[in-house]
């Protein structure tokens, strides 16, 4: 009687925490941090609604699990690490989108085994969830390649989103066959993977622009000079520019250009100035001039020299 009752004071709770916000907005966190309070009590119902196809309710669970973890945590991740392999489609997509989210590291086998999973959607999910850790080791970055070549393209475009993001040592090799996919989604996920990655240093894009890359691959990842890594200066980002070809100089500048006016990057600004005194092509030169970031020499300091 009384796990009657709990259950049926659980069910209540989660119908008000599950509730739209904007009707009822006064219930609804309540409702939560009151079932978030019920301990493992409310993980064992939680469960029970992995699968569920409604969108509140998906929400509700989406902020309760990761409090529960919080409190506990071996118990929250050995139920998602059992629900990844649910037979439940629904109920496995769940729990590996919060092993993701909360990056919990003893799910990374459970990932790695829905990769071989008969439907994409799940090895699609499985990818992309890989790519939300810090960093994986190297069997299980060899194992999240293979979906570079899976059958369906979306399985290959959350593969190549998070080896990107998760940028290891031979990133820009391992992508290869991403970039040069006839489908603009892979390449672009590849592509978004990089960006989203934050470990745009120095020696990558020296590696990218002033290695042995395809000129196909440098051109596809021009966009991320802007958005390299903060411990990367101007002056590395105008040596590696200077370094290139008129054309793909060009490119970068109007890159730095748009940079510089639509964020007002301070770093985008310098770049342009230190390519303008280091670049020996005059209409490179002249294109920093006009995007209006150099400034004239005035002439009292023509007159000193």
């Amino acid at each position: 009687k009384d796990a009657g009752k709990t259950w049926s004071a659980m069910d209540s709770l989660f119908i008000r925490a599950s509730a739209a916000p904007l009707r009822y907005q006064s219930g609804v966190e309540p409702a939560r941090k009151e079932m978030i309070a019920h301990g493992l009590e409310a993980l064992t119902y939680c469960q029970e609604h992995f699968g569920t196809i409604m969108p509140r309710e998906r929400l509700a669970l989406e902020q309760i699990i990761p409090a529960l973890h919080a409190v506990y945590p071996q118990e929250v991740e050995l139920a998602l690490m059992r629900a990844c392999e649910d037979d439940s489609a629904e109920v496995s997509a769940f729990a590996m989108t919060q092993c993701g989210k909360l990056r919990i590291q003893s799910s990374i086998g459970s990932l790695l085994n829905v990769l071989e999973h008969d439907q994409w959607r799940l090895r699609s999910i499985a990818a992309r969830q890989l790519g939300e850790f810090d960093v994986l080791p190297d069997t299980a970055i060899k194992i999240l390649s293979r979906r570079l070549h899976d059958e369906q393209y979306m399985v290959r475009g959350s593969a190549a989103y998070a080896i990107g993001k998760l940028m290891p040592q031979q990133a820009v090799e391992i992508l290869q066959t991403a970039f040069f996919e006839q489908l603009q989604i892979v390449r672009n996920n590849a592509i978004k993977g990089m960006e989203a990655s934050k470990k745009i240093t120095v020696p990558v894009l020296q590696h990218i622009f002033e290695g042995q890359q395809p000129e196909k691959v440098q051109q596809l990842l021009i966009g991320l000079l802007q958005l390299a890594d903060t411990s990367v200066k101007a002056k590395d980002l105008a040596s590696i520019m200077a370094n290139t070809s008129s054309q793909r100089q060009k490119v970068m500048l109007e890159d730095a250009i748009k940079q510089a006016k639509t964020t007002e990057s301070e770093r985008a600004k310098e770049t342009i100035i230190l390519l303008h005194k280091s670049t020996k092509d005059p209409e490179i030169r002249e294109l920093c001039i006009k995007s209006g970031y150099i400034q004239p020499i005035s002439g009292k300091k023509r007159s000193k020299k």
